[in-house]
């Protein structure tokens, strides 16, 4: 079927001559063009041609400057598969790769994407069973996964489901259902946050020193700002400054000179600590957790997390308080 798409958009023909017993032969007749006669296309699984004129002049993708950014891992034995589904969302989202079920199980473990985009029939680990790990493995078990595959029987669905799959595409797939189904899945995760409730001001870690009392008033302010606005993910560095009624470079050298530290950072170690808080709550998942307290990525908000507390999200929620295991 997808050799018959393919060639169909090129103008061509396929044809069959099949003989019980002797064989089977399949001829392909594709137009010839001239070279420079127009854009480059090619065919992409979704039934549509892909305009690459710009995608193949040798031009890298643009590098994502921002650690907190949606990250989709993209997990696809067939390069040029893995390609094209990388081209679908890399203008939304910062995508990772892997050629096989055991090398996204190794990739989700370092960069702990937001999404995995996986293909079911791969070598050494297919799609079913990269579910399965991910599913076994605390700190990874929250992460969503879409299956792509040509087995669209019932019985494969269910099973993947069984296991833990979010949602299933089967191939060939239109570009616009894979980014919707994404996108769809991102957003009932990050639903969590409009429904958080955040806890009274008294029951939140000050994000300040005991021992500054230098600027009380500028203390407060910056203090309830933080915590009035932490939820929201788009809250940054500029809108603190804004809502205290400073320039941002005013209110930079203020907490460098008063508590060693920048407003980027300041409002990071207060959503990491909330995050600390609702996690011994168990009030979520950990993707729930993050997307709760502010954070746009998973990956983001687990490196972060380790590295402020020392363990990774999961395994600081199932410590007992006194901290040992």
């Amino acid at each position: 079927a997808i050799v018959k798409e393919a060639v169909d958009l090129h103008g061509g023909t396929v044809e069959v001559a099949s003989r019980p017993g002797f064989g089977t032969t399949f001829t392909v007749r594709l137009p010839l063009v001239d070279a420079g006669s127009g854009p480059v296309e090619a065919y992409d699984p979704g039934g549509r041609i892909a305009d690459l004129s710009d995608a193949d002049n040798g031009e890298e993708a643009p590098e994502v400057t921002s650690d907190d950014q949606t990250t989709v891992l993209v997990v696809e034995d067939a390069a040029d598969v893995r390609t094209y589904i990388v081209r679908v969302l890399r203008d939304e989202y910062r995508v990772i790769e892997a050629a096989d079920g055991a090398e996204g199980l190794e990739a989700a473990s370092v960069h702990t994407p937001d999404l995995i985009v996986s293909d079911v029939s791969m070598p050494e680990m297919d799609g079913f069973e990269l579910v399965q790990a991910l599913k076994a493995d605390p700190d990874l078990r929250f992460i969503p996964t879409i299956l792509l595959t040509a087995r669209v029987q019932t019985e494969d669905r269910i099973e993947g489901l069984e296991l833990g799959a979010d949602d299933f595409l089967a191939k060939p797939f239109e570009p616009r259902e894979l980014r919707a189904r994404v996108a769809n899945l991102i957003a009932t995760r990050r639903a969590w946050r409009q429904a958080f409730v955040p806890a009274p001001l008294a029951q939140i870690p000050d994000a300040f020193p005991d021992a500054v009392s230098a600027d009380d008033d500028l203390r407060g302010r910056i203090s309830e700002a933080v915590h009035a606005h932490f939820a929201d993910g788009s809250f940054s560095a500029r809108d603190l400054a804004d809502a205290v009624g400073m320039s941002g470079s005013h209110l930079r050298r203020k907490t460098q000179e008063l508590l060693d530290t920048t407003p980027t950072d300041l409002i990071r170690s207060y959503r990491l600590a909330q995050g600390a808080i609702q996690l011994k709550k168990k009030t979520g998942t950990v993707a729930e957790i993050a997307y709760a307290v502010g954070f746009n990525s998973v990956s983001y908000f687990t490196r972060s997390f380790s590295e402020a507390y020392g363990t990774s999200p999961a395994r600081y929620a199932d410590e007992p308080e006194d901290g040992t295991l």
